[in-house]
């Protein structure tokens, strides 16, 4: 039975970013990791990266030197997820923003009120 990695190290985890950069292409850039296993006895070690694009990276950790491989076509699944994730985020942002305008509007509104009541 073969050993499995484990959990790669900074330094380790770094030149693995670096080969998936340089798999995926200059034109694209990693979304999010979208899955990954370590050190288990009876299945192999991996990472699996979503590009911006929706196309997938599926990184061989037990492969003597790492392998990357780039999907064909993009995955639905998961890029419909992540469009999902950065509407909503979107969407908590705005609100955040409009109520915090709102916040703004009131306090000026009511500094300008005390100094009325204040003037007279």
């Amino acid at each position: 039975m073969t050993k499995h990695a484990e959990k790669p190290s900074a330094q380790k985890q770094h030149a693995i970013d670096e080969l998936v950069r340089k798999a995926i292409g200059p034109n694209r850039a990693i979304a999010k990791m979208i899955g990954r296993r370590y050190g288990n006895a009876k299945w192999s070690s991996y990472q699996q990266y979503l590009t911006e694009d929706g196309y997938t990276a599926f990184v061989n950790l037990d492969a003597a030197p790492v392998t990357v491989k780039v999907s064909d076509k993009p995955n639905a699944m998961h890029f419909a997820r992540y469009k999902r994730q950065l509407k909503k985020a979107e969407e908590r942002l705005a609100k955040k923003a409009a109520k915090e305008e709102k916040k703004a509007e009131t306090e000026k509104a009511t500094k300008k009120s005390k100094k009325n009541i204040e003037s007279k």
